[in-house]
């Protein structure tokens, strides 16, 4: 985990450039909830927002970063805006996620901006549903549900930069690994993606089995959050997902330049790579 020992230091700075910041930096309910005065003492939620982007854009040649709209609605999409404890909380655990990425990594999925929001919600027809997190590769953005106090659960931004890194995946290749090939998605039959009250061999998760894009996705959010031990026991008794798991730490492999291989994932297992933070991919022969 990065902490604020680790990231740069900078230099004091005027309520005019300090104000210019915030606005680069998408942070519209920040601004419109403070006062001129509270920006000028910099509060602890503009500090911390500041400090993330200037970390991200030093240290990764990539500008990600964060909002806290006091309310979004794109017409597909709909959240409100954040407390200042969720808001520092959330950029904890972005930060302490982030970094499991080689840079290399995070250029290729060209992130322009993440939006944290409470409540976040999908429109399917005329209904609104909730849900955990959406990406959009065309624009770059993640709009991420801030989980109230539970900002731990950020194991969903691993789920949607999977998405903005596949962008050309052979979808049949993938789907021809499952008993029933293509068929297993239900979302070809119309279905919604939670219809299954059962998982079926193959599978990580409910959700996958909703198309291979998402079946690919939830494979990748367990790598990346569940234990090590949880995913082999599982995919002990499932070949289909053994082949599953080998076919995406292959993908991270190939888009990490070769970084992300299987000692990584050992050392990801075991917390090294989130306790070495950003010196873990400095030294990535040392393995810290």
């Amino acid at each position: 985990m990065l902490e604020d020992d680790r990231l740069k230091r900078s230099p004091s700075i005027t309520r005019r450039e300090l104000l210019k910041i915030l606005v680069a930096a998408g942070l519209g309910g920040v601004l419109a909830s403070s006062s001129v005065t509270a920006l000028a003492a910099e509060s602890s939620v503009s500090r911390e927002a500041r400090r993330y982007y200037v970390y991200k854009r030093d240290n990764y040649n990539t500008d990600i970063l964060t909002a806290a709209a006091d309310q979004y609605n794109d017409g597909k999409y709909r959240g409100s805006g954040i407390s200042d404890y969720e808001m520092r909380k959330s950029i904890q655990a972005l930060r302490r996620e982030l970094v499991v990425y080689p840079t290399a990594l995070l250029e290729k999925a060209k992130i322009k901006k993440i939006i944290i929001l409470r409540n976040l919600q999908a429109k399917r027809n005329l209904d609104w549903l909730n849900i955990n997190g959406s990406s959009n590769w065309q624009t770059g953005f993640i709009l991420l549900d801030s989980f109230g106090s539970d900002w731990y659960k950020f194991s969903t931004l691993h789920h949607e930069i999977f998405h903005l890194l596949d962008r050309d995946s052979d979808n049949l290749a993938w789907a021809s690994l499952n008993k029933n090939g293509d068929k297993a998605y239900v979302a070809k039959h119309g279905l919604g993606c939670d219809t299954p009250d059962n998982l079926q061999a193959g599978f990580i998760d409910v959700y996958g089995s909703c198309s291979v894009n998402e079946d690919q996705a939830t494979i990748t959010q367990a790598l990346f959050w569940d234990s090590t031990e949880s995913i082999q026991n599982r995919a002990a008794k499932d070949p289909v997902l053994t082949t599953k798991i080998q076919r995406i730490k292959q993908f991270y492999l190939e888009k990490s330049n070769g970084l992300m291989d299987e000692q990584y994932w050992r050392d990801l297992d075991t917390g090294i790579v989130r306790r070495a933070g950003e010196s873990y991919w400095g030294n990535p022969k040392k393995r810290i």
